[in-house]
């Protein structure tokens, strides 16, 4: 593969990282004087008030998510809830910890150009709820919530890298927020990424939960340490070998559970299509247009990173591309048994090296 982000293990470096700043280690008879990130295997924050707004928009994408699930779900569907929930939720990305505002000006800092993404995410979500608060079926209002909570974790994963790059503890401390992980990673309590991670490793067989984790701590002993070392508060992170190293394997690993996201709901197609071949229904054809309305979102991060990388990694972009395309601006359902779910699969696989089980 061709773009930098996607060159190394996380399963190799790991190890490095705890050697070489402590992530998941414990005091050594009191006699270890490195600061308290390298020396517990929590997080520990610079200072938890540095992510508490963070922890509220994760709380409002619990919220929205709840809310916009409640009205999609019934039985019957009630237009007049829909658009209660809906508007409940616009409400609560609105007003919650500036997340809108954080959202529309969201830059994806992976290129030397920054190029703003935000105010088209926003485009996206605002949109996407609106229509969920006129949906008059069950499948409007699920399209609806599907692209209004898979397009915040775009946001989420886009947050949590720029936060990481810009060298600053307070800001190491807000990439950390907007992961989603507790500060001892239970799975109970994970949230936005740190449970799509979760997840993906369930059907995988992975550690990516478990291996963003650990490079946040990592990191946050790496930056420390480089700080205090330094007598600055901020630096290029590129200047430090093991935190440079920390948000590269925090990046890849993120990137490998949007990978795995995307094919998880092209495994299901596959069996759908199955179905709709042979029985169809319309819980089916409702599924589908589920995993179609979570697969763009989910996509789209990926799809700039293999763009830009040019070659190979840019033609398997313009493939799935050129699926969803194809089955988003159908007028109709002929999409679902023409859609070659399995192709987006093996593009995925031979963009990053995986096996993708589920």
């Amino acid at each position: 593969m061709n773009h930098k982000l996607q060159t190394l293990s996380s399963t190799l470096l790991l190890p490095l990282f705890a050697a070489a700043c402590g992530g998941g280690e414990t005091p050594n008879n009191n006699t270890d004087q490195r600061p308290i990130q390298c020396r517990s295997a929590e997080y520990v924050a610079f200072d938890a008030a540095h992510h508490t707004n963070q922890d509220l928009r994760l709380d409002a994408h619990e919220q929205m998510g709840a809310l916009m699930s409640a009205a999609a779900d019934a039985s019957p569907f009630d237009p007049a809830l829909a658009a209660t929930n809906f508007a409940e939720a616009r409400r609560l990305y609105e007003e919650t910890a500036s997340l809108r505002d954080k959202v529309k000006e969201r830059t994806d800092d992976h290129f030397a150009d920054k190029p703003a993404v935000g105010l088209e995410l926003d485009t996206i979500i605002m949109d996407a709820l609106a229509a969920g608060a006129t949906a008059t079926t069950a499948v409007d209002a699920s399209i609806a919530r599907q692209t209004v909570e898979k397009t915040l974790v775009h946001f989420f994963y886009l947050s949590v890298y720029h936060e990481m790059v810009l060298g600053a503890r307070d800001k190491w401390d807000e990439a950390y927020g907007y992961f989603g992980a507790p500060s001892d990673n239970a799975e109970a309590q994970r949230r936005g990424m740190s449970l799509e991670a979760t997840e993906r490793d369930a059907a995988n067989n992975t550690a990516l939960a478990a291996g963003i984790f650990n490079g946040l701590i990592d990191g946050a002993c790496a930056l420390t340490e480089a700080l205090d070392e330094a007598g600055v508060e901020e630096l290029d992170y590129t200047t430090v070998p093991a935190l440079k190293a920390a948000v590269e394997s925090v990046d890849r690993q993120m990137q490998l559970t949007l990978a795995y996201s995307v094919g998880h709901e092209a495994m299901e197609m596959v069996e759908l299509q199955e179905e709709l071949a042979n029985a169809p229904s319309d819980e089916a054809r409702a599924e589908m247009w589920d995993a179609i309305s979570e697969m763009g979102p989910y996509f789209a991060p990926l799809e700039r990173l293999m763009t830009r990388a040019g070659g190979e990694s840019a033609q398997r972009a313009a493939s799935i591309r050129g699926e969803l395309d194809s089955a988003l601006q159908s007028a109709g359902q002929d999409w679902m048994l023409t859609f070659d779910a399995a192709a987006v699969v093996q593009a995925l696989e031979a963009e990053y090296g995986i096996e993708i089980k589920g």
